[in-house]
C-alpha cells in the first residue's frame, strides 16, 4: 500500500492525471483458515508474498524510471 500511496502522491504533486479507481487496495483479512501456507516469519512479511507477491513493485517502479 505503501508503494501506490507515493506513487500517487508524486502524480499529484507533478500535475500527472490518474485514474483513481485503479488506486483501489482490497482489504486482506489474515485468519487460521486462509494462512496454511503462508510464511508469517519476518522473512515471509518482507518477501510480499502476504500480499501477492513483488510484482507490483516492478511495475511501479518501470513507470517510474520511463
Amino acid at each position: 500500500m505503501q508503494w501506490l500511496a507515493v506513487d500517487l502522491a508524486a502524480r499529484s504533486l507533478l500535475g500527472i492525471s490518474f485514474d483513481a479507481a485503479k488506486y483501489t487496495v482490497e482489504p486482506r483479512v489474515f485468519t487460521a483458515d486462509n494462512i496454511a501456507d503462508l510464511d508469517v516469519s519476518q522473512a515471509g512479511w518482507e518477501s510480499s508474498d502476504w500480499f501477492g507477491g513483488p510484482e507490483y513493485q516492478a511495475e511501479l517502479s518501470k513507470l517510474w524510471n520511463d
